[in-house]
């Protein structure tokens, strides 16, 4: 139903800036992203994964295809009615690769973990600080540059969020809430 609504507001959009503002605040039309998260936490749960390595390439090909499709041929119908389904289902099946993987060493295996670590903290400051208030001060660089300035910031401002924030609440959390309530079930 979500995707239905969310095509029919796409009808009334020329280009991609726009759909994106109204379609992608709009948590009805958003509902087919949550559940491929529901999806993937069940199957998880249940231990249902097979063959996670296909999957992930299948993913990944889905992924490339999708960017790529909006580099050759611009704001398509492609773009305008497969773009918050295909996409969220490509990382649907990259994820049960991605999370298999618990060792390793390296700049690229210590880049993930630290990514992985501070990542809701970037998700809270992606949007609004930056999509707002740095958008207009860097629109007229080279995409390239836009993207390594807003990447940069948003690292470290999610860094600061999680090191500041995030992680003193998870200590005070596992503090005064986790081990008491552990503790008390030992004593039963």
């Amino acid at each position: 139903m979500e995707t239905i609504v969310r095509n029919y507001i796409a009808t009334y959009y020329e280009d991609h800036g726009q759909l994106m503002i109204h379609a992608n605040r709009i948590i009805f039309t958003r509902f087919d992203s949550l559940l491929f998260g529901f999806l993937g936490a069940y199957i998880t749960y249940y231990k249902l994964w097979r063959k996670e390595k296909i999957l992930f390439w299948l993913g990944l090909i889905l992924f490339i295809l999708m960017q790529l499709n909006k580099i050759v041929f611009g704001f398509n119908d492609l773009w305008k009615y497969g773009w918050f389904s295909l996409v969220p289902l490509s990382v649907f099946l990259m994820l049960p690769f991605l999370s298999s993987i618990k060792k390793g060493s390296g700049v690229t295996f210590k880049f993930i973990t630290f990514t992985s670590m501070i990542s809701y903290s970037i998700y809270l400051v992606h949007y609004t600080p930056f999509k707002r208030l740095l958008y207009p001060l860097v629109n007229d660089l080279p995409i390239i540059i836009q993207f390594l300035i807003y990447g940069i910031c948003a690292y470290l401002f999610g860094f600061l969020l999680y090191t500041f924030i995030e992680k003193p609440f998870m200590r005070w959390r596992d503090k005064w809430l986790i081990r008491p309530i552990i503790t008390s079930v030992g004593k039963t």
